[in-house]
């Protein structure tokens, strides 16, 4: 989910027109009233790149008191805006931005998504910033990844092939890449879906981040997606197990022929059977007639065979 962010500039258009003064006696207002410190905060984020060189200074010097302390409120709101108009700032604005994520953990994780949101709208240079501390630091590199996640489905072919070089670079980016696809999955086009299965191929452990939701929307996958699903499930035990646990409490969503193909998965592959009997379990009373006679005649062919993984999928079915 995008963090919330303030999008009203009105505050900040009149720290604009204040004098040094008024602009100093205007920021004081934070140190004392904690909601308008987050209105302030958020305000001035949207409005900075209109901020004259001293105007930036003193907003700059308040995020770095503010830094030391405990008390963020105005900080946070200001990083979350200020970066969804990165893309406005001139490159001596993002330096200044970039620095302080650099000097501190939290203004870095606040800022980072939303430059990954807007990554596409930077120019060659905004980019290649980005992409620096993307390799300097892993919280950034999550969370841009999280940003750029969020806008895949709406990506051209050469952002999407950034993207997946990204992943298949820097593991902190790829995962919190992964995890924001289970928003946006079903909204990717087939070619987009591909390239990120694609990716799920070349890694285990990146496997292992979609199993979960590739599981919920098994029933919404194409043909061609579901038999790539399953053959990433044979050989890849971290995906097996979350998509086990995915389609079990979601089992009563498929077709029959989807049942069947999932029962099938169960009786062959031993730890989607021991995760899927699980979840199946604690949702059985969600299932109709045809749902549940299929899986209890597995489960009555199960308890007489000699298969493992049959054994395995009732007891847990059972328990």
């Amino acid at each position: 989910m995008a963090p919330v962010f303030y999008q009203d500039s009105e505050i900040g258009e009149m720290f604009r027109k204040l004098g040094r003064q008024g602009r100093r006696e205007f920021l004081d207002i934070t140190k004392t009233d904690w909601d308008l410190a987050e209105r302030i905060g958020g305000s001035l984020g949207i409005v900075f790149h209109k901020l004259d060189d001293e105007g930036r200074r003193m907003v700059l010097e308040l995020v770095r008191q503010e830094l030391k302390g405990e008390d963020l409120r105005f900080t946070k709101m200001f990083g979350l805006s200020v970066s969804r108009i990165f893309h406005r700032l001139d490159n001596e604005g993002r330096r200044s931005v970039l620095e302080l994520a650099r000097e501190d953990h939290r203004f870095a994780y606040w800022i980072s998504q939303g430059m990954g949101i807007m990554f596409h709208k930077l120019d060659d240079e905004g980019r290649r910033m980005v992409l620096e501390l993307v390799k300097e630091s892993e919280i950034s590199a999550g969370m841009i990844g999280y940003g750029m996640g969020i806008l895949f489905a709406e990506s051209d072919l050469e952002g999407r092939r950034l993207t997946i070089d990204l992943a298949k670079t820097n593991m902190h980016f790829a995962h919190w890449f992964l995890v924001s696809l289970s928003n946006t999955f079903l909204r990717i086009d087939e070619d987009g879906r591909k390239m990120v299965l694609e990716l799920a191929k070349e890694s285990e452990i990146l496997a292992k981040n979609i199993g979960f939701w590739l599981g919920r929307f098994f029933h919404e996958l194409s043909s061609e997606e579901k038999r790539t699903v399953l053959e990433l499930a044979k050989r890849n035990e971290g995906l097996t197990n979350e998509m086990g646990l995915s389609v079990g409490r979601f089992f009563h969503e498929l077709s029959s022929e989807e049942k069947r193909t999932v029962l099938e998965l169960a009786k062959r592959n031993q730890k989607f059977a021991q995760w899927f009997g699980y979840s199946l379990g604690e949702r059985f009373h969600k299932l109709d007639n045809e749902g549940r006679k299929m899986v209890l005649e597995l489960a009555r062919r199960a308890k007489v065979s000699l298969e493992d993984s049959d054994r395995v999928w009732v007891s847990h079915f059972i328990n």
